[in-house]
């Protein structure tokens, strides 16, 4: 048999490697496809094992509110939903492969936006009233609380000449309209108009408003009392300054009841004992002429006892579950009726993972939203 010229050996040998090099190629793409594939289904198990413990997390904060129903006919920070769960682990047979972690804040402790209005549209007094003390304690304008309303309601008309609705909004960049609805978050607040401070000192001073007294957005159509009792001592001394110090060693002592409370609201020296005027106009009010008793009625004179309360319905809890790579950071809004049922009013989940992770537990145990 005659021998194949040199040339066609070398030809025959460069595509048999030319063969090998792509059949290697294709092997290791394959090869690089499924480890990426079964990443990805781990990761995936992993974020649902963690869904599944958040809503663990959740059944367990609404038991811990169920039973402190029963035992107490207060809310206090001294509360058992009160105490940060700790980090506890997560075991899978001997194996312990995450950890979950928890805590529960009353947001009856904090002001509630939803109450600048009523159902009709109309500025409530304890409301505006209350918000007005907070912008004050906080140095912002008055007619931020114009702004504030007139992106709550749901007309077209403006407040207050530094105010704003959508036909403002509509010409920022990016544009967008005014919300025309109670407030879902209080971060809500970084898009109203506040346009007299420079973006710097706006953005501090919400920050504050937000993470230290701040209004936080329950959905009530009445006024959500202020627990007395969890109430934060910033925003405490935004709306009672001279009675700070003597509610927080009362209650530290002993958590207020709606006796203690009320005989300390009657024999305070200070703020509380004094009834304080309405900012809102009173509409009935109709001077009479002459009658110098009639003057003091055009604004309507407001009581601590409607501001200040003993007990909560509302409560935010924050969750942390950690599984493998998989971070799941939980916000959960809870709604505890008089007779002990709990409502689960919203849900906000973060996920992240153990080389991404941009909320882990200094966000989760700091955030005011």
């Amino acid at each position: 048999m005659p021998k194949l010229p040199h040339t066609q050996q070398g030809i025959a040998l460069l595509t048999a490697l030319l063969v090998m090099s792509i059949a290697v190629m294709i092997a290791a793409a394959v090869i690089s496809t499924q480890h990426y594939d079964v990443k990805i289904q781990n990761n995936m198990q992993q974020l649902e094992r963690a869904y599944q413990y958040s809503s663990g997390i959740e059944q367990m904060a609404g038991l811990w509110l169920q039973r402190d129903l029963k035992l107490n006919e207060t809310d206090s920070l001294t509360d058992t939903w009160a105490i940060p769960l700790p980090e506890l682990p997560i075991q899978d047979g001997e194996t312990v492969i995450g950890s979950f972690s928890g805590r529960i804040e009353d947001l009856q402790g904090l002001f509630n936006l939803n109450t600048l209005l009523n159902k009709e549209d109309k500025l409530t007094d304890l409301g505006q009233t209350l918000f007005a003390k907070l912008l004050e304690a906080q140095s912002l304008p008055d007619y931020f609380r114009f702004s504030v309303t007139d992106w709550m309601d749901k007309d077209t008309t403006t407040r207050n000449n530094n105010s704003a609705e959508a036909d403002f909004y509509l010409t920022r960049t990016p544009a967008y309209f005014a919300a025309n609805q109670p407030f879902t978050d209080p971060s809500e607040l970084f898009l109203v108009r506040l346009d007299s401070l420079a973006p710097e000192e706006t953005r501090e001073k919400l920050d504050e408003l937000l993470k230290i007294t701040t209004a936080t957005a329950l959905p009530s159509e009445t006024f959500t009392k202020i627990n007395i009792n969890t109430a934060s001592e910033a925003l405490l001394a935004a709306l009672v300054p001279d009675d700070v110090e003597a509610i927080l060693s009362t209650r530290q002592a002993q958590p207020f009841d709606q006796n203690s409370l009320n005989s300390f609201i009657a024999n305070n020296s200070t703020n509380l004992k004094e009834a304080f005027k309405s900012i809102v106009p009173n509409p009935d009010y109709k001077p009479a002429k002459d009658n110098e008793a009639a003057k003091g009625e055009e604004f309507n004179s407001l009581q601590w006892s409607d501001v200040f309360g003993v007990t909560s319905h509302y409560f935010r809890l924050r969750g942390l579950i950690k599984i493998g790579v998989v971070r799941l950071n939980t916000v959960t809004l809870l709604e505890r009726t008089d007779t002990g049922e709990i409502h689960i009013l919203m849900r906000r989940f973060e996920y992240t993972t153990e080389h991404t992770k941009a909320a882990d537990e200094t966000t989760l145990f700091n955030s005011s939203i």
